[in-house]
């Protein structure tokens, strides 16, 4: 729903010419059976507006990953075309997670933000690839647990500084 209104609200505010839409998924997160896609809107000649989103669902024997995420970001792109180059931008990332290894068990959320700096390089007329990493922080709340133990009502905070996000990205522009 977030998704669909920035769509919209992009294509009424943006002229017809600077308008460019690409879909992308995260390969590096596919690596983790973690389905994903995102889209980007082309907002000026060296802006763009990025939002991923991710969702596993999947359970295998002892290890469970349920994952739900959202990150929007802001790109700024240094060779004036979005979408070939260098790229800097500000992310935010926010998600839930259900998580399972074995007999250990974590419940939680997080929320971050980072700075992010990635390369583009055209493959062909509508196909690039792209690697990106973002640095900052990243703040969790959850429950640590054991799988035989009732779930704890403490949540426990924590705070990560440093990588928050890496993608080796598949692009496709719609024109």
């Amino acid at each position: 729903m977030l998704l669909a209104g920035v769509v919209l609200f992009c294509s009424l505010t943006l002229s017809a010419t600077a308008q460019r839409i690409a879909l992308r998924t995260n390969g590096l997160l596919w690596a983790t059976t973690t389905p994903n896609a995102g889209l980007d809107v082309r907002l000026s000649r060296y802006y763009t507006l990025t939002i991923e989103g991710a969702v596993n669902p999947f359970s295998v024997g002892n290890y469970k990953m349920h994952v739900v995420g959202l990150a929007p970001e802001l790109r700024y792109w240094h060779s004036a075309r979005p979408g070939a180059g260098h790229f800097f931008g500000v992310a935010a990332e926010a998600g839930a997670f259900d998580l399972q290894l074995n007999k250990r068990m974590l419940k939680g959320h997080a929320i971050g933000a980072g700075l992010t700096y990635g390369y583009s390089i055209p493959l062909a007329d509508r196909w690039n690839i792209e690697g990106s990493v973002t640095l900052g922080a990243l703040r969790m709340k959850y429950k640590n647990y054991r799988r035989n133990q009732q779930e704890p009502s403490v949540v426990q905070p924590r705070t990560l500084v440093g990588p928050i996000k890496a993608g080796i990205h598949i692009v496709y522009i719609l024109k």
